[in-house]
């Protein structure tokens, strides 16, 4: 089409030179100054197309302004129409927003670390005891052994999390602590914002020392830089801080307040650890799964009776270990959220198509008064793309709110949630919402008029289009109360399976039940007498409690105990 139109231009100037030039010629001018002054008078044939296009574009603009201004006071007429459309719209963008935020940051956005498709974590199962894969605890043993003989990995590392209290600065707490080796930093790639990482070396005495996270830096110490390289007190033992991470670092989860160099890096077969890894670049995570399940294989000889011949490596890519299946459940919630949406547009369109039918007699008069096709359209979408902008606005709004409110409050296993805020993508993803939105809004009722050709009389509007538009209105209908049946059908549903795992019988009663940790500084509880002695004299008070009808001590509470 822009094709014709610059071959119509061209030939209609082309026109006007040759009648300027017949002109010129019969003035008394040569041809040559015939045409010269015929190009003069026209200001040149290129430099005239260019005039005529800048006026086309602006009149094109200055038609859809028009167009929107009109459209603007045409909603403002209708304020019950507005409001309901904008919230209707605005609520399901926010939603779909909010939940594709976390999608895209916990299951589409890379790990933030450098070359993270390497990174794997040291899972295991035992298939000789019926155990499957998720026996992701390794013993300093096998750390030692695959240090020295893997050759799939450019560094390895292992970690517990742990729990100390510190002292000596303000009130004592107690902190969450990760006690790792001083290979973490190697694995992850990643460096202290400040100071330096752990020191030590697989083989040597590790000092005390600690990493502390950006959060615990700025809420125990306001971000005071002059911590770095002085000490402090954990569980009674000096320990110098050798740096603080950036923000951004919160391995393996924001609950972690520091990290601290593993001190008891002997020949241990405690499966207490767990392991990550990077691989080699161009090494396929299947070649390190055999090397593991090789080498946990030999230690057999070294430590016979302790299962390692029976270990088979399932190692997982990080994302992969991180995520699990919570993957599957964030796409199904934002599969939900996209029907939300479209029960939205159905509800939408079809007050559109409602709204369409008392105005035919005003687009009948846009018809007789010259309006083409392009301009019946423009009459239905700039309505529609003026509630869309404003709804994909307020929509961004809402999410954004929503965003910083799932953060706060989500589940604390949900990982990388504290990564999760408004972002460029997320944008665009509303921005290709809102045009969806604009076509949907804007196609239906032109396509119930069946074009432009509107009758200008109120008598005029037959059988047919009556029936053309009972049909449009049940076909939306219909669409909006399936989808919102098998929204309202998946609900009840989830609520179900819910009611059913809150009445699944755990083998014991938690009910009137109170737990806590308690932390014994290893520095003055040594041996395994002082600590069983000291326990006791514990549970002797906690019995003799007004109230207290028994009291235990255990390692873990049940359900929230991890490994084999």
């Amino acid at each position: 089409m822009k094709k014709n139109r610059d071959e119509d231009l061209a030939a209609e100037l082309n026109a006007h030179l040759a009648a300027h030039i017949d002109d010129n010629i019969r003035a008394g001018m040569t041809p040559d100054e015939a045409r010269r002054s015929a190009l003069l008078h026209l200001g040149g044939v290129e430099p005239t197309k260019e005039r005529y296009r800048d006026q086309q574009r602006l009149r094109i603009v200055d038609a859809c302004v028009r167009e929107l201004r009109q459209a603007f006071h045409r909603l403002r007429r209708s304020p019950a129409f507005s409001v309901a459309a904008l919230l209707s719209l605005a609520l399901a963008i926010a939603a779909n927003v909010a939940i594709f935020a976390v999608v895209e940051r916990v299951v589409i956005h890379p790990l933030p670390y450098p070359q993270s498709q390497q990174l794997i974590m040291l899972d295991f199962s035992i298939p000789a005891r019926n155990v499957p894969a998720g026996f992701n605890s390794m013993t300093l043993r096998q750390y030692f052994h695959y240090t020295d003989n893997a050759r799939t990995f450019d560094a390895l590392s292992v970690y517990r999390p742990d729990d100390r209290t510190i002292t000596g600065q303000g009130s004592p707490e107690r902190i969450r602590v990760l006690r790792t080796t001083p290979s973490l930093a190697s694995v992850l790639r990643v460096q202290p914002m400040v100071g330096t990482w752990l020191p030590g070396g697989p083989r040597s005495a590790l000092p005390a020392a600690a990493v502390l996270s950006n959060g615990f830096w700025n809420r125990r110490f306001g971000a005071d830089r002059g911590i770095v390289g002085h000490s402090i007190v954990l569980n009674g033992v000096a320990t110098t801080v050798a740096g603080v991470m950036p923000a951004s670092f919160a391995f393996p989860d924001p609950r972690i307040d520091a990290w601290i160099n593993e001190p008891n890096l002997g020949f241990t077969d405690d499966y207490s650890f767990t392991g990550i890894a990077r691989v080699r670049e161009g090494v396929a995570s299947a070649s390190a799964r055999a090397e593991i399940t090789q080498l946990s294989h030999t230690l057999q000889a070294s430590a016979p009776g302790n299962g390692y011949e029976m270990l088979v490596s399932t190692a997982l890519p990080l994302q992969e270990f991180l995520i699990g299946p919570i993957s599957t459940a964030l796409w199904i919630l934002l599969a939900s959220a996209a029907v939300v949406l479209l029960v939205a547009c159905a509800n939408i369109a079809n007050l559109f198509l409602v709204r369409s039918e008392a105005r035919q007699r005003e687009i009948g008069v846009r018809r007789a008064l010259g309006a083409g096709a392009g301009g019946i359209a423009a009459y239905f979408f700039a309505e529609s793309a003026l509630l869309s902008a404003a709804g994909a606005a307020l929509g961004v709004l809402v999410a954004s709110y929503a965003i910083r409110a799932l953060v706060a409050l989500g589940p604390v296993n949900l990982p990388r949630l504290h990564e999760v805020a408004l972002a460029p993508a997320h944008l665009l993803f509303t921005f290709a919402l809102a045009v969806i939105a604009t076509v949907v809004f804007g196609t239906v009722p032109l396509a119930r008029l069946g074009g432009t050709r509107v009758p200008l009389q109120d008598g005029a509007r037959g059988a047919t289009a009556g029936r053309r538009s009972h049909r449009t209105r049940q076909i939306l209908m219909a669409g909006q109360v399936a989808l919102a049946l098998t929204l309202l059908v998946a609900s009840g549903l989830l609520f179900r399976s819910f009611l059913r795992l809150r009445a699944v019988d755990p083998g014991f009663d938690a009910t009137s039940t109170l737990t806590f940790e308690v932390g014994l500084p290893r520095r003055e509880y040594v041996g395994r007498p002082r600590i069983a002695a000291t326990h006791q004299a514990i549970l002797d008070r906690l019995s003799a409690l007004p109230g207290v009808a028994s009291a235990s001590v255990v390692n873990c509470v049940p359900l929230s105990c991890h490994g084999y």
